[in-house]
């Protein structure tokens, strides 16, 4: 079982030969052969390097001369259906993730084009080998180390000829180059989780007039906690303060953990208490887990407040139509910073 992952675009299709010469310093423990007669979902030869902070661990590296399959549910192949059900692709990974990442990736301005010029890409995914006497998925396991490992492999990786960006499939991000080997720069200097690596941010509106509006995070899971959701009302405060505050706030989870409860009072992106409603599942897709927060304003719309199946329900009702409204932005508190990290990138 695959329990992180990250994924490179290549602008063409790459092969194991291209990209072991890049993992120097890596202990690559050896290679599986192509598979007979077997789907590339889970067939294709590949790499396997050791996790430098778990024995058991095991990364799991190949090069997949495809385009990323985006509709993975489709019902014409049953094949890849299968295996992106049994977590082939990553374990929060759902259909659509690429075009969603493309559209709200905002501060990259080249992210769509990455997209669309793609022909293949990298599969990284992290394992866990058996051990005698020990349970299959080890008690140590460190969530926030796994996705380090992951993503070290990655920026290596990033370096290799054709390689085009760095694509987390779960928390929807796109990220060029740049940005990510300067966001483990930082980490190694200050401590601080590259969780604009692992995650994204996003916006839209709740309704079609764009009366309220939603920002939420998407990726959170990955390191075991709730996305964060905020519905405001348009005219309440500006998208950079609320996209800030989310920011804070996930920065706050990835450190204390999942510690904030459904009824808690937060203080908000403008200073005012903020009502928090934890949620199985939020408005936009991917269904996950979300933490939502309301502003402390009259005539919030009831649906916004529903716990429980009803909330649920109304999610089921509302994604479709939130998803084609959602994408204002992906990052406007990073813009600067991205755009300066993708500056010469393809």
């Amino acid at each position: 079982m695959f329990v992180q992952s990250t994924c490179l675009l290549t602008a063409r299709p790459l092969t194991l030969a291209d990209l072991q010469p890049a993992l120097k310093g890596f202990d690559v423990l050896g290679a599986t052969e192509q598979q007979p007669d077997t789907h590339w979902a889970i067939g294709a030869p590949t790499l396997v390097v050791a996790m430098k902070t778990h024995p058991r661990g095991r990364i799991l590296i190949d090069a997949i001369g495809e385009r990323w399959p985006d509709q993975m549910g489709r019902p014409d192949d049953q094949i890849l259906t299968r295996a992106w059900g049994m977590g082939g692709f990553g374990p929060g990974v759902m259909p659509g993730c690429l075009e969603r990442a493309g559209t709200q990736a905002w501060a990259w301005r080249k992210a769509a084009d990455a997209v669309r010029g793609h022909g293949g890409f990298v599969r990284i995914r992290l394992a866990y080998g058996p051990a005698e006497d020990q349970p299959p998925m080890p008690t140590d396991r460190d969530l926030g180390d796994e996705l380090m490992a992951v993503t070290r492999v990655a920026a290596k990786l990033l370096e290799v000829d054709g390689v085009r960006c760095y694509f987390n499939p779960n928390g929807e991000s796109l990220r060029p180059a740049g940005f990510v080997w300067q966001a483990l720069d930082y980490f190694e200097s200050e401590k601080e989780p590259p969780l604009d690596v692992w995650t994204n941010v996003r916006a839209g509106k709740l309704d079609p007039e764009g009366k309220w509006l939603l920002m939420d995070s998407v990726g959170l899971g990955q390191l075991g906690l709730p996305d964060v959701e905020v519905c405001f009302p348009a005219d309440a405060v500006k998208l950079e303060a609320v996209d800030g505050w989310i920011r804070d706030v996930m920065a706050y989870l990835a450190d204390a953990g999942d510690v904030i409860e459904h009824g808690h009072a937060v203080d908000g992106p403008d200073g005012q208490d903020w009502k928090a409603y934890k949620l199985d599942e939020g408005f936009s897709p991917p269904s996950r887990a979300t933490l939502r927060f309301l502003p402390p304003v009259a005539d919030i719309p009831e649906h916004l407040t529903l716990t429980g199946s009803q909330a649920a329900k109304m999610a089921d009702e509302l994604r479709a139509a939130v998803s084609a409204t959602i994408g204002l932005s992906g990052d406007l508190g990073d813009a600067a910073a991205a755009a300066e990290a993708g500056k010469g990138e393809e």
